[in-house]
């Protein structure tokens, strides 16, 4: 009778008279294993979900217990997000400058007519 075939993570013992099947799923890699390769994984950009699933999480709390980035990751992300908030001071500032100078306008329009307004009825 031949044996059905088995799901890719699960193999079955080297001898073809026993039954006994042995694990070979993503988590019985060593924690050391898994730390390191979602670790690699998160450092060269892959996003949280795609490595989640890769070690079999359906949290990526559960996927961030493995994580052990570097310093040298900690500080290359911080600096990038400095770098892209301080890009950003400008522009807000410019478009903060427009609204109020057209709310200036605005508002010296809308004088112009209450005054043109007020002097006809006088």
């Amino acid at each position: 009778m031949q044996q059905a075939p088995l799901p890719e993570w699960q193999t079955r013992s080297s001898n073809p008279a026993s039954s006994i099947t042995t694990r070979a799923h993503p988590h019985t890699a060593s924690a050391d294993t898994r730390h390191t390769y979602v670790t690699r994984l998160i450092e060269s950009g892959y996003d949280a979900g795609f490595v989640s699933e890769q070690v079999g999480h359906s949290h990526a709390a559960t996927t961030a217990i493995y994580t052990a980035l570097s310093s040298e990751y900690k500080n290359l992300q911080v600096r990038q997000h400095l770098e892209a908030a301080e890009a950003e001071v400008p522009r807000l500032a410019f478009a903060q400058a427009d609204l109020e100078a057209e709310c200036d306008e605005k508002l010296a329009s809308t004088l112009a007519l209450q005054d043109t307004g007020s002097r006809r009825g006088a």
